[in-house]
C-alpha cells in the first residue's frame, strides 16, 4: 500500500496495520510481519538492504550496501523481452539488461493473472514472490541474457530482472505475450493440406512452405496425397500423446464402452447369451466402433485422433481373433 502527500523534512508520523474482518480468527496466534518501504515518489524504494526499482515503468534502479558512503549504485536498464517464440507446442523467450557495474544475472517471473506481490524480506528466499524464476548465473557482467524455456503458447507473462553485486537489485514489473501455435488444420484452411500452403510472392516466384513434420516443398511441386498426410500426422501423434487430441479420442473410446456396458450387454444378458460369447461379441464391438472413428476422421480430415483409434482397432481385433481361435 502506498502513503502519498507526506510532508517534506523530519516529520514524524504514526499509522496501524489491521485485518479485514472477513479474515476472522486466521492469524490468531500467528507471528506477522511487514516492510516499510521508502523513498520518492515514481523512484527508488529502500526495503532494508533491497532496493527496488521505481514501478512507473521507465526502469533504472539501485542497490546500496546500506553501510558505508561514497559507495556506488548499481542500476538496471534497458530490461526488454526478444526472440518470443512457439515452437512444438512450447514457448521461448530471452530477457535482455544492462548494469551499470558487474553483477550477476536473475530473471523472475509468472503467469497472469494473478497479480503477484513483490517478497523482499530477507534472506531472499523462492523467487522473490513470484511462482517462476531463472537459476541466479552467478557470472558478473554489464549485458546480461537469460533465456526462458516451457512457457505456455497465447499466455501473458510478468517479470522482474534481479542482478547482484550484493545486495539484490530488482526491476520495475514487465510483461509480454507468447505467440499462440498455428494448428495445421488452421492452415489447412488458408489454402493449405495439412500446412502445406499453395502460393506465390508478389513476384510471382513460388515460395516454399512447411508441412506437417517440417519438411519444405516449392508450390511448383505437387502437394501429398491423402496418403503422404495420414503418415505424417499418425506420426506426429504418437510424438505428442498427451495431447488434446488424445485426450478427445479417450473420451470417445469412454463413451463406446459406456454403450456396450449399461446397453448392450444388458440385452445379450437378458437374451442368455453366454458369457464367452459376450466378450467375443464386445472385443467385435469396440473395434468396429474405432473402425468407424478412423472413417469419420479421415472424411472430416480430422487425423489428429487417429493413432488413438488405431490402436484400439489393432487391439480389439487382436484380441477378438484370439478368443474365437483358442475356444474352437
Amino acid at each position: 500500500m502506498s502513503l502519498s502527500a507526506l510532508d517534506s523534512g523530519s516529520t514524524t508520523y504514526t499509522f496501524e496495520v489491521s485485518f479485514l474482518d472477513s479474515t476472522d480468527n486466521d492469524y490468531q496466534g500467528k507471528s506477522l510481519g511487514f516492510d516499510l518501504c521508502i523513498g520518492f515518489s515514481g523512484g527508488n524504494l529502500q526495503c532494508g538492504d533491497t532496493v527496488v526499482s521505481g514501478e512507473d515503468g521507465d526502469g533504472g534502479g539501485g542497490s546500496i550496501s546500506g553501510s558505508g558512503s561514497g559507495s556506488i549504485v548499481l542500476t538496471i536498464f534497458n530490461e526488454q523481452a526478444l526472440n518470443i517464440s512457439s515452437v512444438d507446442e512450447s514457448g521461448i523467450a530471452t530477457i535482455t539488461w544492462n548494469t551499470n557495474k558487474l553483477a550477476t544475472s536473475q530473471v523472475i517471473y509468472g503467469p497472469t493473472p494473478p497479480a503477484y506481490i513483490l517478497d523482499i524480506v530477507e534472506p531472499y528466499l523462492g523467487y522473490f514472490g513470484y511462482p517462476l524464476g531463472t537459476v541466479e548465473d552467478t557470472t558478473k557482467v554489464i549485458n546480461h541474457s537469460v533465456s526462458l524455456t516451457g512457457l505456455i503458447p497465447g499466455q501473458t507473462y510478468v517479470y522482474r530482472v534481479v542482478s547482484r553485486a550484493s545486495p539484490p537489485t530488482i526491476s520495475p514489473e514487465h510483461q509480454f505475450t507468447v505467440p499462440s501455435i498455428t494448428s495445421p488444420l488452421a492452415q489447412a484452411g488458408a489454402g493449405a493440406v495439412l500446412g502445406a500452403s499453395t502460393g506465390e510472392e508478389g513476384n510471382g516466384e513460388p515460395v516454399s512452405r512447411e508441412s506437417v513434420l517440417g519438411e519444405t516443398f516449392s508450390d511448383t511441386e505437387e502437394a501429398p496425397g491423402l496418403s503422404e498426410n495420414l503418415a505424417a500426422v499418425f506420426a506426429s501423434g504418437f510424438g505428442d500423446i498427451l495431447s488434446i487430441c488424445t485426450l478427445i479420442a479417450l473420451l470417445i473410446l469412454l463413451a463406446i464402452y459406456l454403450i456396450w456396458r449399461l446397453w448392450l450387454r444388458k440385452k445379450y444378458e437378458k437374451d442368455l447369451v453366454a458369457e464367452e460369447e459376450i466378450k467375443n461379441r464386445f472385443y467385435l464391438f469396440f473395434g468396429d466402433s474405432a473402425l468407424l472413428a478412423i472413417l469419420v476422421c479421415v472424411v472430416l480430415n480430422k487425423y489428429c485422433p487417429l493413432p488413438v483409434f488405431v490402436i484400439a482397432f489393432i487391439i480389439s481385433l487382436c484380441l477378438y481373433v484370439y478368443r474365437k481361435f483358442k475356444i474352437e
